[in-house]
């Protein structure tokens, strides 16, 4: 049977149903008040909502769901009878959701508008390897740097490494389709060379793009499944899940 990594991608509606709310717990809801911003607490409260609706797909009871934080910030539970690692994303407009039952896994979400907040900007997060523009690139370079930035934010999110790891450490290679690919270059902050692979893809949709991150032990890699959800005022409504495909970016 194939090991599948779940996606869960959701729209940040303009107004929060108070369903949304609702499957959040206390310490979730304390957190979602002190934000200032309105902007700010819907992505976050959509972004942990949708976190509760993959834990109940994935099968983890409500009462089951006791989170603790790694050294650098990054969620896990604790508790669980079966290993379950997930990580959320979340920008103004969308959020993310990413559950894995075979490693420690990343997610990023960011939309188009991010390219112009990037150009300038790559002495900071490029390596001294990488060149946007490159002889023999595919992408645009802004889309190619908005895919590298998605993509190494996914990696450090997997290892639980956070702001505490410079992106420049990362080299990766330039996207030239869909698929895995691996870095050409990672820190010692992911563990010794040859210890685990930590692969990592991209999706490009409407107006956001989505890098996925894995700790890979070895043998096949999994199965990718999307689904999209929207926070109705009924309640969330899922989308038919779709497998990302390996013949298109």
């Amino acid at each position: 049977m194939t090991v599948q990594v779940d996606l869960y991608v959701a729209a940040v509606p303009a107004d929060i149903p108070a369903w949304v709310m609702q499957r959040l717990d206390a310490s979730e809801q304390a957190r979602a008040l002190r934000l200032v911003q309105a902007v700010d607490r819907r992505a976050y409260v959509t972004a942990h909502g949708l976190l509760h609706l993959a834990l109940d797909r994935a099968a983890i009871a409500p009462d089951k769901r006791r989170f603790e934080t790694g050294a650098f910030g990054k969620p896990h539970l604790v508790g669980v009878d079966c290993p379950v690692h997930f990580n959320l994303s979340h920008c103004r407009a969308w959020v993310a959701v990413a559950v894995s039952p075979c490693g420690e896994v990343g997610v990023d979400i960011e939309t188009d508008d991010r390219m112009s907040m990037l150009a300038g900007m790559d002495d900071a997060w490029l390596s001294a390897s990488e060149c946007i523009g490159s002889p023999g690139a595919v992408l645009p370079a802004a889309a190619q740097r908005l895919a590298w930035w998605v993509a190494k934010e996914a990696l450090v999110k997997a290892a639980g490494l956070g702001l505490h790891q410079p992106l420049s450490d990362l080299t990766l290679p330039q996207v030239t389709g869909p698929g895995w690919y691996q870095a050409t270059q990672l820190p010692l902050a992911f563990g010794p060379p040859g210890s685990a692979a930590w692969p990592w893809r991209l999706w490009h949709s409407d107006n956001f793009w989505l890098g996925l991150a894995l700790k890979h032990g070895g043998g096949a890699l999994p199965g990718v499944r999307l689904q999209r959800v929207a926070f109705t005022p009924d309640g969330p409504h899922f989308s038919p899940a779709m497998v990302l495909p390996e013949t298109a970016l």
